[in-house]
């Protein structure tokens, strides 16, 4: 008798169970986007189509196809619709309103404590 269709078959099941259990291994994300232009900013300039974000950090930048692994039953999935995605700048510093800046570096410290944080933050007029 030829075994050899046999074994095939258990090893192409094997095969299927070991790549299942690949994508059971990943962390559901708190968020996937999907169908997306996003612009990596690697060296190469490559785009992907989806990413996933869990506790607040990428865990996954690629495929459409590979995203689905991150996807679990509390995972909230959005579709971007073809829209372009770019990495963000988070910016820290601020510019107190009216303060030109000290004479001298000594004041410097006095005048800062003094300026209000609702001054800081109020629109510019116009």
């Amino acid at each position: 008798m030829n075994h050899r269709p046999l074994l095939a078959l258990m090893a192409g099941l094997g095969l299927a169970a070991a790549a299942q259990a690949s994508f059971a291994a990943q962390p559901a994300a708190d968020l996937v986007l999907q169908n997306a232009r996003i612009y990596t900013a690697d060296a190469h300039r490559s785009m992907a189509e989806a990413l996933a974000v869990k506790d607040g950090k990428l865990v996954y930048v690629g495929s459409v196809a590979g995203a689905k692994a991150y996807i679990g039953p509390k995972t909230t999935v959005e579709d971007a619709q073809g829209r372009l995605v770019l990495p963000g700048l988070v910016d820290a510093h601020i510019h107190p309103s009216g303060w030109r800046g000290p004479p001298s570096p000594a004041p410097a410290p006095a005048r800062v404590r003094s300026c209000s944080v609702p001054t800081w933050c109020s629109p510019r007029p116009g």
